[in-house]
Parts: C-alpha cells; sequence; structure tokens
C-alpha cells in the first residue's frame, strides 16, 4: 500500500508524463522521429526546431 505522499508523487508524475507523450505523438506526424534519421547530424538539431516550430503554430491556431 502506497503511502498518502507517494500517491500524490505518482499522480504529478504520471500528469507530466501525459503531457509529454502528447507532444512527441505531435512530433511524430512529421516522420522524422518516427524513423532512423539518416540525414547530415549537423541537421538534425535544425530540423527538429523547426518540426517544433511547426507544432507549437498547429497548437497556437488550431480551432477548439
Amino acid at each position: 500500500m502506497l503511502s498518502r505522499t507517494e500517491r500524490r508523487f505518482n499522480r504529478l508524475h504520471a500528469r507530466g508524463r501525459i503531457i509529454v507523450e502528447h507532444v512527441l505523438s505531435r512530433v511524430k506526424k512529421y516522420q522524422v522521429l518516427a524513423q532512423v534519421y539518416r540525414h547530415r547530424v549537423t541537421d538534425a538539431n535544425r530540423r527538429f526546431r523547426n518540426i517544433a516550430a511547426l507544432t507549437n503554430f498547429r497548437l497556437a491556431t488550431a480551432v477548439p
């Protein structure tokens, strides 16, 4: 049996994990992270930042 503190920690940890998993699923829709990256390593950071920007833009302009 978990203590009240342990249950609270688990609940907060699960909430954070869910947010991260949802963000990663949105980013994986661009297929760059869903597959093996086969391009120059020097371009990886720039590509990931561009995809993150597109994902943030789609979230900001989404119609509720």
